[in-house]
């Protein structure tokens, strides 16, 4: 699986909460631009808890019909279902 952007996790690094807020504030207006702003990068992508990736990556590799490199909503959306 493939995925940029950030990954934190508020229980080891509670420092990293200003850097989540900050990304998923850019993250949110790029997507309502609809992912129009330039020289975003991995800013544009909402930051994952390290726990949604982990559920993500267990779901992924229990279903078949799930393979190779998957994107961050994929993620987002195996992580919390």
């Amino acid at each position: 699986m493939l995925m940029t952007g950030l990954i934190f996790s508020n229980h080891d690094r509670p420092h990293l909460a200003p850097v989540k807020g900050m990304i998923s504030t850019i993250a949110g207006i790029n997507s309502r631009l609809g992912g129009g702003l330039p020289f975003v990068g991995a800013a544009g992508v909402p930051p994952l808890d390290v726990e949604v990736v982990a559920r993500a990556v267990i779901s992924a590799t229990l279903d078949p019909n799930i393979y190779g490199v998957v994107g961050v909503e994929t993620l987002s959306r195996l992580g919390t279902a």
